[in-house]
């Protein structure tokens, strides 16, 4: 029996991603809006076996927690009692810096949007016993919208405003990130529905790349001169072995050998 599967966000990165892999692999999946979830009655939502929120309130990134501005919490509350599963994305930033940060690592996170998230976290796993969360790294990739390509991490976004420009622009301090690509990220996701995982895992490639190594190669693809800025950041890297070793996938790609897909 195919999987039935519910994406709200209608508009987002992830969810425009997540959807057409489903589609491909032949799921049964329905994507709409926030809103609209909201309004649907808990009957209506009884026949999807997932619902996948990627949707999230700009209030949620700029403001103190507040439940009200929480989508994935009003997801869980939605479906408090119903049998579909649900799965949020959290961030890495519940961490703050570190590197190979576990699951059960110390939770120290230094930002609004971490702090926010690791609320969140709390709050939905409180209500849906049988929640599945993601902690996500830098989930990186090319996106056509409005027939311009546009790539969805805060790094890469300010990479492609500078690249206008002819320059390359990163801080001068060499910071290390974890960077996963979104063909691994949606591939992860599906053998995580189709092995039934639920609890909490990081999303992560697990792999330490500096940025002046990155700025290098676009530097070296584009031509763009290359300048070290003062500008501040934080280094980390997740530990994805707890997932990995659930779900069977060992192979992930490396960003520096397939980044030239959405530079260039």
């Amino acid at each position: 029996m195919k999987q039935s599967i519910l994406i709200i966000g209608k508009n987002s990165f992830l969810s425009t991603n997540l959807f057409k892999y489903f589609q491909n692999k032949n799921f049964l999946v329905t994507r709409t809006s926030f809103d609209f979830f909201l309004k649907n009655s808990q009957k209506k939502l009884l026949k999807y076996n997932y619902v996948i929120n990627c949707s999230i309130n700009s209030l949620f990134l700029k403001k103190k927690y507040n439940p009200k501005h929480d989508q994935d919490l009003s997801c869980a509350e939605k479906l408090k009692n119903a049998k579909s599963k649900l799965i949020i994305f959290s961030s890495g930033k519940v961490y703050g810096p570190g590197f190979n940060l576990r699951e059960t690592s110390k939770k120290t996170p230094t930002e609004r949007y971490g702090k926010n998230k690791l609320k969140t976290e709390i709050n939905c796993c409180n209500i849906k016993k049988d929640i599945l969360i993601f902690r996500l790294s830098n989930i990186v990739g090319a996106e056509n919208r409005n027939n311009s390509r546009k790539v969805t991490n805060l790094f890469f976004d300010d990479i492609r405003k500078n690249l206008k420009k002819k320059l390359v622009i990163v801080p001068k301090k060499n910071y290390y990130k974890d960077f996963l690509l979104i063909e691994d990220f949606v591939k992860i996701v599906y053998f995580s529905i189709i092995n039934d995982l639920k609890g909490i895992f990081n999303l992560s490639s697990n792999s330490k790349i500096y940025l002046h190594d990155l700025a290098k190669d676009i530097s070296f693809f584009t031509g763009a001169k290359l300048i070290y800025s003062n500008g501040k950041t934080y280094s980390f890297t997740l530990n994805n072995k707890k997932l990995l070793n659930k779900i069977k996938i060992n192979k992930l790609k490396n960003l520096r050998r397939n980044f030239y897909k959405f530079i260039k």
